[in-house]
């Protein structure tokens, strides 16, 4: 009855908090509102919640790469509101409460930096990650420096992570000159593999090619003794009885099971190799994809020497691809023609421009 008179009030008083302790305490209670009244807010989960967390923490990027202050401001909203909200289902579960999260971080950013809570030297923003790190791993269970990097994360972000956190115990190159010789020497075995491919795949047509040649002519020199043996049996034995006729028939159908045996087993013998070479085809796609994954694995460490976040870089270059195609397509519409009817050269021109216009 208590909780139902202050939700009462509450919808009567929503006006904004001017610090951010009231502003806190406003979403609590708009949280508790909501879970208390709203039938979607009530069905909710930590499992339903996650993959809109996630959406949410994409649409922030996304404000953060477009600059907007405003979208920015509202997408950080949205993420703190998840956070709210799990922290109130929590709460309903006695697992753990707001004030929990919320003490739990402040503890933590105070154990780790003791250089401003406690007597700790440090020389530069270096020393500080360091201390991080060793920090990080007299904590919990966490006994790798790698403990920390989620499994979930994308594949880029995650190697540029990993590369970051060996770096603070000291497994790093010295100089970007060696990382780009790593980089190079990636690149080199990737296209070495890729040969090699290249050279299965040739031999592969040119043994099945092999192969149906010589199946081919078998049947066909088989053919051509059938019709010659026939012959001569018409000639030399016209006045043979019926029943010798019928042996030589069956001595005939005898050779000609022997010769389809024969066939078959050349048959057998050529699916045996087939399957052989498709064993190796996979092995050899399987080297290939190590040895780009390596490529990526090298150019995103030489990134992190070069001070650019590869991601950033990559959707810097998606943007711009797209902002150029659509400016194509946009040319294309506006001349009433189709992409798919124009020659690649013609679609270039428009490329171009656009690329002028930048």
């Amino acid at each position: 009855m208590r909780d139902c008179i202050m939700n009462e009030n509450f919808k009567q008083n929503v006006a904004p908090g001017a610090t951010p302790e009231e502003g806190f305490t406003r979403l609590n209670r708009i949280m508790s509102l909501l879970r208390s009244d709203c039938p979607w807010d009530k069905k909710q989960t930590f499992d339903t919640l996650r993959p809109l967390t996630i959406e949410e923490v994409f649409e922030l990027s996304d404000a953060l790469l477009d600059g907007d202050d405003t979208k920015i401001c509202e997408e950080l909203g949205d993420i703190i509101m998840h956070i709210a909200f799990y922290a109130r289902v929590a709460e309903e579960e006695n697992r753990f409460t707001f004030t929990d999260i919320l003490n739990r971080i402040c503890e933590k950013l105070i154990r780790r930096h003791p250089h401003i809570f406690g007597d700790e030297r440090v020389n530069g923003d270096e020393d500080v990650k360091k201390n991080w790190e060793a920090i990080k791993l007299t904590e919990g269970r966490k006994h790798s420096v790698l403990a920390g990097v989620p499994h979930s994360l994308p594949s880029m972000i995650k190697a540029y992570r990993i590369q970051d956190k060996v770096r603070g115990v000291g497994f790093d190159w010295e100089k970007p000159e060696q990382v780009w010789d790593k980089v190079q020497e990636e690149i080199t075995e990737l296209r070495e593999a890729a040969a090699v491919a290249d050279t299965a795949e040739n031999s592969v047509t040119n043994a099945r090619v092999a192969d149906g040649v010589t199946v081919a002519a078998a049947v066909e020199s088989f053919t051509a003794d059938t019709r010659a043996e026939i012959a001569a049996e018409a000639t030399g034995n016209h006045a043979e009885t019926t029943d010798n006729r019928a042996e030589v028939t069956g001595n005939h159908a005898e050779a000609i099971g022997n010769h389809t045996e024969t066939i078959g087993n050349h048959a057998e013998a050529t699916g045996t190799h087939a399957e052989t070479t498709n064993t190796r085809a996979e092995a050899i796609k399987t080297r290939i994809k190590d040895e780009l994954g390596d490529v990526f694995f090298a150019l995103i460490n030489y990134a992190r020497f070069l001070g650019i976040n590869p991601d950033d870089a990559l959707e810097h270059t998606n943007r711009k691809f797209i902002k150029r195609f659509k400016y194509l397509e946009d040319k294309t519409i506006m001349q009433g023609r189709s992409l798919h009817d124009m020659t690649l050269d013609e679609m270039n021109v428009y490329w171009n421009e656009a690329k002028e216009q930048e």
